[in-house]
């Protein structure tokens, strides 16, 4: 197996596709409707993604409590790095 790009999952494919191609400037290689490559990186609906991987769409969301945490840890260790 070798590594291409990433992939970046998301639920709303016409707000990402705004975003990387209107702000970042992504101009897209190849648009499978579900899935759109650009150079480097692709993106790919959620619930097509979940399908294509075998699990359930909720095991890709965190309980808020969980993303609080995660956010919190992420501040820390900034403020870490800015010592």
């Amino acid at each position: 197996m070798r590594f291409i790009s990433s992939v970046l999952v998301g639920r709303d494919m016409e707000r990402s596709r705004d975003f990387h191609e209107n702000i970042l400037n992504q101009k897209v290689k190849m648009d499978l409707g579900v899935n759109v490559s650009y150079r480097g990186f692709g993106l790919q609906t959620i619930d097509t993604w979940a399908d294509f991987i075998d699990k359930d769409e909720k095991t890709f969301f965190w309980k808020k409590q969980m993303k609080w945490r995660y956010i919190l840890r992420l501040q820390n260790m900034k403020s870490l790095l800015k010592s």
